[in-house]
């Protein structure tokens, strides 16, 4: 049975549409599930495999793909985030979201023209592009680069379009948007503050953006199931109620 089968109906007007249409109405609550999410002996704990879809895993816990939505409404995380990907989508989606380079300077540049919406140009790598967002806090540049090449560690990278006296700072590090530092954190997790004209302090570790993105997801697969010998009664429950 499809999940919303039982979901109480209403007239709803689709967008710019002018006559409505009977439709499920999904916003109905049934608190069955909240009685159960914090009653330690009504679920147990679980780490989704890598390509497992909620689907698969319903058949696989229960014997029954109709379970499935249960797993959004016991876990908040998955329900507001959504299922976690595979590892290949990870990659593909860390692509899409951070699809620039990154400069990490340790010259001062907050007052030069390393500004939003001007063009950076690598002397020696001859990889240029707009500056799309800039991170003084941590010497970091990041670059829409318009051509295949990458920039280079220890090059000399130009702001402006080649006229009189260009500003001028050298690569520290670079690499791919997703690879650039998204924060730094001490030996207890905290985040800290750094010096971006100086070189990083061993003692403190740095969290990229593909560090976060990674770790996000890995969360996102731990999760609490509704044990198996009363899936059925809280299914039953669940729709008795939306009755």
């Amino acid at each position: 049975m499809p999940h919303f089968a039982n979901f109480p109906s209403v007239f709803y007007r689709f967008g710019n549409e002018l006559d409505p249409v009977i439709f499920q109405k999904l916003g109905t609550y049934v608190d069955i599930i909240d009685q159960v999410k914090d009653d330690i002996t009504s679920y147990a704990d679980y780490t989704i495999l890598d390509g497992e879809r909620a689907d698969t895993l319903s058949y696989k816990l229960y014997g029954d793909i109709r379970y499935y939505w249960l797993f959004y409404y016991v876990n908040d995380n998955i329900r507001e985030e959504g299922w976690p990907l595979t590892a290949q989508e990870v990659f593909t989606q860390m692509e899409k979201y951070y699809p620039h380079q990154f400069i990490r300077t340790l010259d001062n540049w907050f007052k030069s023209d390393f500004k939003i919406g001007n063009r950076a140009t690598g002397k020696k790598s001859g990889a240029f592009g707009d500056i799309v967002q800039t991170h003084p806090d941590l010497g970091q540049i990041i670059v829409n680069v318009e051509n295949s090449f990458t920039f280079q560690k220890s090059e000399a990278v130009e702001a402006g379009f080649g006229f009189f006296n260009p500003d001028t700072i050298n690569v520290q590090a670079f690499g791919r948007q997703y690879d650039a530092v998204h924060h730094y954190e001490d030996a207890n997790g905290n985040y800290v503050d750094i010096d971006p004209l100086q070189v990083t302090p061993s003692l403190v570790t740095p969290i990229t953006f593909s560090d976060r993105f990674i770790a996000e997801n890995e969360n996102r697969k731990r999760i609490r199931i509704i044990k198996p010998d009363i899936i059925n009664q809280i299914y039953s429950e669940f729709n008795k109620a939306l009755k």
